[in-house]
């Protein structure tokens, strides 16, 4: 694993020489934004919340439309090109004929996106910590502990799934498209859930759905629910995708 650094800094440049990146980040910090204006109206009410129910800082973290309408579009965007460009430019062959193993390419990869992540929810911390210093607004910060890790394992989990599809094929568009539907179908099994807890018949299914639906992991994490089943069903996703990648990656020297 001695070059895995080396790969990694040249992924984290990659990113950020690219105009397709800049462009996510500049969407990102409009989304955040918008974010924190809804959050600074919902606050200036006033509103009494129920017990159990999620804060309006961690509604505005992961529990709302436009936090899920970016992860939706800008994960398919970050990863789509992380391995089909390689294969679409042929600098795929010279990267496996350098000195480097299959598992250091597509960890370098998958830290590389990672980071670049990360990156983009920099602005929504940044807010809340603004919100506290300089606006005198006290809140407690451990259920957003909890949530941004929600959040940060739930990104792994998207992630992996991305650059899984991106060592399928050459093209940017389809593994844009197969991560995109992906993760549309793991977010939407929290309907599946609604509609199977409310069916006396069919209740005794809603458990495991819960399991797989993200959304309702975040909410959880944000009402106190610190649930390590669902840090272990995201981490455990990221591993099986990235092996998969690493044994599709493996799988060109045989052809």
């Amino acid at each position: 694993m001695k070059n895995l650094w080396t790969l990694t800094q040249r992924e984290i440049g990659g990113f950020f020489l690219s105009p397709i990146a800049y462009m996510v980040l500049i969407g990102m910090l409009a989304v955040s934004c918008l974010n924190f204006w809804f959050l600074l109206t919902e606050l200036s009410e006033l509103r009494i919340e129920a017990a159990g129910e999620a804060s309006p800082m961690v509604r505005y973290v992961a529990a709302n439309l436009w936090f899920w309408l970016s992860m939706l579009i800008m994960v398919p965007v970050a990863t789509m090109r992380l391995i089909a460009e390689e294969k679409r430019s042929g600098t795929i062959e010279v990267l496996m004929t350098a000195p480097v193993t299959d598992l250091e390419v597509v960890l370098s990869k998958f830290i590389g996106c990672v980071a670049f992540y990360c990156t983009m929810w920099t602005p929504s911390v940044i807010f809340l910590v603004v919100l506290r210093q300089y606006g005198n607004f006290e809140f407690d910060w451990w259920p957003l502990y909890a949530v941004y890790l929600g959040v940060f394992t739930v990104g792994l989990m998207f992630l992996s799934v991305g650059l899984f599809y991106s060592s399928l094929t050459r093209n940017q568009i389809v593994a844009a498209i197969l991560t995109f539907a992906t993760v549309l179908i793991m977010f939407s099994t929290f309907l599946i859930h609604w509609y199977l807890e409310r069916n006396p018949s069919w209740s005794a299914w809603a458990p495991p759905i819960k399991y797989s639906a993200v959304l309702l992991h975040l909410i959880d994490f944000g009402t106190g629910k610190m649930e390590v089943k669902y840090l272990a069903f995201h981490l455990s996703v990221m591993v099986f995708m990235l092996f998969l990648t690493t044994k599709i990656v493996e799988a060109r020297k045989w052809r």
